[in-house]
């Protein structure tokens, strides 16, 4: 289980996919609308996004390195895009002009890389991931 996810104030600690799946219905029923119905009005009104991640395995002596070389040596742009800000609360994300952003974290508990990214189109979501994965593996030696 990730840490991302839907929390819902006021109910657990934990995150609740069950529960999730739950409110979708029941706000299915309220609104008398098919889930993709609810989906197209929701893109309409703000524009569709697209997902992508890829899990890799990262050498676990990389990993500090990794981390230490975004972070004082920070690219300017990602994808012809410049990076307006730089989150690292939950990993190293980077926030494009365009409000697309490219995210890394590592596992806690295995040697892996998890590379995530959303951008309005999914040619620039994908290009943002394997953009990441050359990041990533050109510090390795």
């Amino acid at each position: 289980e990730e840490s991302g996810g839907i929390g819902f104030q006021d109910y657990l600690y934990e995150r609740d996919g069950l529960l999730s799946g739950l409110l979708v219905m029941e706000m299915m029923a309220m609104r008398g609308q098919s889930f993709e119905e609810i989906l197209s009005g929701v893109e309409k009104e703000f524009g569709k996004l697209y997902y992508v991640r890829s899990d890799v395995n990262y050498p676990n002596e990389l990993k500090s390195k990794l981390f230490q070389s975004l972070s004082q040596h920070p690219s300017k742009e990602l994808e012809k895009q410049k990076i307006k800000d730089i989150k690292s609360q939950d990993g190293m994300k980077f926030i494009l002009e365009d409000d697309s952003w490219l995210l890394f974290r590592l596992s806690g508990t295995e040697p892996i890389l998890r590379i995530y990214s959303e951008a309005t189109s999914l040619a620039l979501a994908e290009a943002l991931v394997k953009g990441g994965k050359e990041l990533a593996f050109g510090l390795a030696p």
